[in-house]
């Protein structure tokens, strides 16, 4: 019963991913399903530590209450990176978010660079959807990337 949905679903995926391929020459559904996997990553990838960190708090209060001496696990400065991202010059989100931006980039020049060794000039229109791609997460990530470089701070105190 359950086949008949699933079956659809696949279909309809396998539409929308070769009418964009074939519309833009990119599989723009192939970008977006590769963004939001290493999103999820990123995300599992924190709360990992933080649940890590978390579980070191627990059995460091647990050790102390049964007179022991509740020492340094063992990941130390990288838990100190998921969990306390105020004490970090560039928080992980920021890196995650920058990285992301890289990502479409070079898929957007690997497309370019492999319809130019093929003697097609890349389409416009795919160029431009890459750009506005890359310009949103830009816009999403500048204010984090300004904020951990503390450059407003340093714009302050020039113009004062």
């Amino acid at each position: 019963m359950i086949e008949i949905p699933k079956s659809l679903a696949l279909k309809g995926v396998d539409v929308a991913r070769s009418s964009l391929a074939k519309e833009f020459g990119y599989d723009f559904f192939g970008l977006a399903i590769k963004l939001v996997v290493y999103f999820i990553v990123a995300w599992f990838l924190d709360g990992y530590f933080k649940a890590v960190a978390g579980q070191q708090n627990i059995v460091g209060k647990i050790i102390g209450i049964i007179g022991g001496v509740g020492g340094a696990f063992a990941y130390g400065k990288l838990l100190d990176f998921f969990t306390k991202p105020e004490d970090q010059k560039v928080p992980y989100w920021t890196i995650v978010k920058t990285l992301a931006v890289f990502l479409v980039f070079l898929e957007a020049k690997n497309y370019y660079e492999l319809n130019e060794s093929n003697g097609v000039k890349p389409s416009p229109v795919t160029l431009g959807v890459f750009a506005s791609i890359i310009g949103f997460l830009t816009f999403i990530t500048f204010p984090d990337v300004m904020s951990s470089l503390k450059i407003g701070s340093l714009l302050g105190k020039v113009s004062k």
